[in-house]
């Protein structure tokens, strides 16, 4: 579920809504092995429990916001990372990324994700070393950080 929520997906509706290439592209997002969403039936199933054959959509939605919102009492300045800046924070915030250590275990794939999802704007950044300033952000290790961001340009190895 977590995997789901960081690149937006949050109601049984959106997978519901699945189509091959979104099963493809959602599957190399969060990390299954390929195939996963198809032989699992997640279509299936989100049709069934929208149709009433579980918990509703409205129950769904409340779980996720109550998950999400346990993190959201944490908000730290993801800007503070070379090549991230008030946009792109926006988008990750959106995704569900809004501390340090969320954006240290998101994958770089999920990250470009994100990026190429917002548009040909977006598509030029670079997400390559956004999780391991966010690890050194998250411990507080300034120094350590600094100094990386110095070797950096807007946020990627010179």
């Amino acid at each position: 579920e977590m995997k789901l929520n960081i690149i937006g997906i949050y109601t049984f509706r959106q997978i519901a809504n699945f189509n091959a290439k979104d099963m493809d592209v959602v599957n190399t997002a969060i990390e299954f092995f390929p195939g996963r969403i198809k032989r699992d039936k997640w279509v299936a199933q989100a049709k069934k429990l929208l149709k009433g054959g579980g918990a509703s959509e409205t129950k769904a939605k409340a779980s996720t916001k109550k998950k999400a919102g346990a993190g959201k009492a944490k908000k730290d300045d993801l800007k503070k990372i070379e090549g991230i800046g008030p946009k792109i924070e926006q988008l990750l915030n959106n995704a569900g990324i809004m501390t340090w250590q969320q954006l240290a275990d998101s994958k770089v794939g999920v990250l470009r994700q994100i990026l190429e999802d917002a548009g040909p704007r977006f598509r030029m950044h670079d997400p390559g070393t956004w999780a391991r300033q966010s690890r050194m952000a998250a411990k507080g290790k300034w120094e350590e950080l600094e100094k990386l961001q110095d070797e950096l340009n807007g946020g990627r190895k010179e």
